[in-house]
């Protein structure tokens, strides 16, 4: 009855053509939204998820030490040493905790220059996070620089096998540690980087401050842990008296939470996922109610042919199968369209979703997985398809067997469902579509038209001198003009006001209320200002003298 059942749902897909046609097309586009959508807000809120009891893993972070590009304080995973000692000595719930910093090296190799990140830790790195070894073990490693632990990838760039137990790693003149064992790579979704790991007792940076995660023990209140962290005064020294010590905030984050708030040239990026998944599961729910409206309409105009059916002896579970028939084959249909949309629409969503770090990291980037998103996209489309016909399964038996008095009532509701949600992502596109208008012709106070920035690199704003590079550039028969910052400098980005700038102090007034303010400081090339047709509100621009 089954075959027959799908011959009949087939025909009846042909017969209303132009409907079938438009649902489907509905369906997959909806689908397709809502997946790319909200697979990339899963990925991006399932940071370091994959460590083992992730659950009690939380990262020691910092607030008051980093800006946010729109002002607002972000987070930053470092901890100072002093407070380190304080908050273990306050927080007996700590069950066990890993400090470590970050390393990076450039190695050559058959003419070929290597930069390597890494990050030097304890024995208790293997407590907390997830190590697959492939080759060797930490076991019985003492922690004095000697034995290095590298990462599948490092492994066959180095070796050309993870097959090597033993051999040494010249990191640098007096650093040469021997591989004591062979890890698989992390996914891309972490936030721990690193391409070999040196097991040595860590040391602080030159600000005193390490990266620190603890484990709760599991009987641990975390709202009472938060709660002492808010009216914990820091410890840490500010022999310069500079850093507003007294306003800083420790914070306990998850594993996860520390990719959301640490890094903040990604607040507006998380910000705009949850706009995009949010409109990918109203246009998905709205191609789906959509589908459920047109199968009422078609059961109403095949009311008469039902009742012959079941007349003859057909049962309600039989008409209930062949319900589900006609409702699920397009469903399927749309799906297996989403695949195919989904499939020529990957490289663009790779390229547009990859997360680009800066700083020592700028050479890294981070890729949503192909395997994992087409293996969520055939989950989700199976548990779309028994979630739809579990909610549809009382509507359509009542329907079947005439106990709903008012059909047409049932269906307009649907109808009214539709619009408002079809209204809602229209307002919502609306909103976007404005915010889009204004930050397009807001007049920002600079002239900022036909003009490319380019990002010369980490290394190289601090070591070159660009008033080389700038008449080489102007040279360019298709360059009109010129201007450089000594530093990356954020003028079009959105890295906060700590990158690319220096902090210092102006001090126009003795009788200023707060003499230890900072002002952050931007070094420009003399034509930065005629460039960007900068105006000023009053005084003049300094001349050549």
């Amino acid at each position: 009855m089954l075959t027959h059942y799908i011959k009949v749902s087939f025909r009846e897909l042909l017969k209303y053509r132009a409907q079938s046609v438009v649902s489907i097309i509905g369906l997959a586009v909806g689908f397709t939204a809502f997946i790319l959508g909200g697979y990339w807000l899963w990925w991006e809120t399932h940071f370091d998820s994959f460590h083992p009891e992730a659950d009690r893993l939380y990262c020691l972070t910092t607030e008051g030490l980093v800006k946010r590009a729109n002002g607002t304080q972000a987070d930053l995973d470092q901890l100072h040493i002093n407070d380190r000692e304080e908050l273990f000595k306050l927080l007996p719930e700590i069950e066990t905790s890993c400090s470590f910093n970050h390393l990076s090296f450039t190695l050559k190799q058959d003419n070929e220059t290597i930069t390597l990140h890494g990050m030097e830790s304890g024995q208790s790195f293997f407590e907390l996070f997830l190590t697959d070894f492939i080759e060797g073990t930490h076991k019985g490693i003492a922690p004095d620089g000697s034995s290095v632990i590298l990462t599948e990838r490092t492994a066959r760039q180095l070796f050309g096998t993870t097959s090597c137990i033993g051999k040494e790693v010249a990191l640098d003149d007096n650093l040469r540690p021997s591989v004591a064992g062979v890890i698989r790579d992390y996914p891309d979704n972490t936030d721990l980087l690193f391409d070999f790991l040196l097991i040595r007792t860590p040391e602080p940076n030159h600000v005193k401050r390490m990266t620190t995660y603890v484990r709760l023990q599991k009987s641990a209140n975390v709202a009472k842990v938060r709660n002492k962290l808010a009216h914990y005064k820091s410890h840490a020294e500010d022999k310069w008296d500079r850093e507003q010590v007294k306003d800083w905030k420790i914070n306990l984050l998850t594993a996860s939470e520390v990719h959301l708030r640490c890094h903040p040239e990604l607040t507006d990026r998380i910000r705009n996922i949850h706009i995009l998944a949010l409109a990918g599961a109203m246009a998905f729910l709205s191609a789906l109610i959509n589908l459920l409206v047109l199968f009422i309409g078609q059961q109403q105009r095949k009311q008469q042919k039902n009742r012959t059916y079941l007349c003859v002896g057909a049962s309600t579970g039989s008409m209930i199968l062949k319900g589900f028939t006609e409702l699920t084959l397009p469903l399927i249909i749309a799906f297996m369209a989403a695949f195919c949309l989904i499939e020529s629409l990957y490289p663009y969503y790779e390229s547009y979703t990859t997360w680009n770090r800066y700083g020592i990291y700028e050479n890294i980037s981070r890729h949503l997985s192909r395997t994992s998103l087409f293996g969520n996209t055939l989950s989700l489309a199976g548990i779309s398809i028994l979630a739809f016909l579990l909610i549809c399964y009382y509507p359509i038996r009542n329907l079947l067997e005439h106990k709903i008095q008012r059909p047409v009532l049932f269906k307009q509701s649907l109808i009214v469902v539709q619009i408002f949600i079809g209204s809602l992502f229209f307002i919502t596109s609306l909103g976007l579509f404005r915010q889009l208008h204004f930050i397009l012709s807001k007049d920002k106070g600079i002239d900022y038209e036909r003009v490319i920035q380019v990002n010369l690199g980490y290394s190289t704003a601090h070591q070159t001198d660009l008033s080389v590079l700038k008449p080489e550039m102007a040279n360019h028969p298709y360059v009109e003009g010129v201007t450089f910052t000594c530093e990356n400098a954020p003028v079009f980005t959105e890295q906060g006001d700590w990158y690319g700038s220096f902090y210092s102090h102006f001090c126009f007034d003795a009788n200023e209320s707060d003499p230890n303010s900072n002002n952050a400081v931007v070094v420009t090339d003399k034509d930065f200002f005629s460039f960007f047709n900068l105006q000023l509100k009053a005084g003049s621009w300094p001349t050549e003298a």
